[in-house]
């Protein structure tokens, strides 16, 4: 129900009914359906560079080794649920969450909610900290290598493809 904003012929109405909307509703943060505690609106900014750089290393990680990393991009606004790790890593049907901290940063509080309730459904969580440079990359590429049974040396090799040759002839 409502009114159709396309419809409103009088522009006086369609004036005050635009500013009464934009007084009377203040931007959702949150859709109510989902549980949790509300984010603050208040984002501190884009992670710094060496976040951004241990996630590429991840990444490279996980291409390297035939794990499908699933992540939103560091450089950007979140558009997955407040509160997820920063990568649910995937093979041969396994699944497994890794957050990476940089110093100072701490577990959100919803971090501190949603990771309880991810590990509840039967996927591992870990943190890992950047206290010295390189430990969070090295720390997580040994939780990856643990978890799905990685040898140190192992390295997925890129397909050939056919046609390249051919082309190249």
């Amino acid at each position: 129900m409502g009114i159709d904003v396309d419809k409103v012929t009088n522009p006086k109405f369609l004036e005050a009914l635009q500013e009464a909307e934009a007084a009377a509703v203040p931007p959702r943060l949150k859709a109510p359906h989902t549980p949790g505690p509300a984010p603050t609106g208040k984002r501190k900014g884009l992670p710094k560079m060496p976040e951004i750089r241990i996630h590429d290393h991840i990444v490279a990680f996980c291409d390297r080794n035939g794990i499908v990393p699933v992540h939103p991009d560091p450089s950007r606004k979140s558009t997955i649920r407040t509160g997820y790790p920063d990568f649910f890593c995937c093979r041969d049907g396994r699944v497994i969450a890794i957050e990476i901290k940089v110093w100072p940063n701490t577990l959100s509080k919803a971090q501190q909610y949603e990771f309880p309730r991810i590990e509840a459904c039967g996927i591992q969580v870990h943190i890992c900290s950047e206290t010295e440079p390189g430990t969070a990359l090295q720390k997580a590429s040994n939780i990856l290598r643990d978890f799905f049974g990685i040898d140190a040396d192992f390295r997925i090799q890129a397909p050939v493809c056919e046609q390249e040759h051919a082309i190249e002839r």
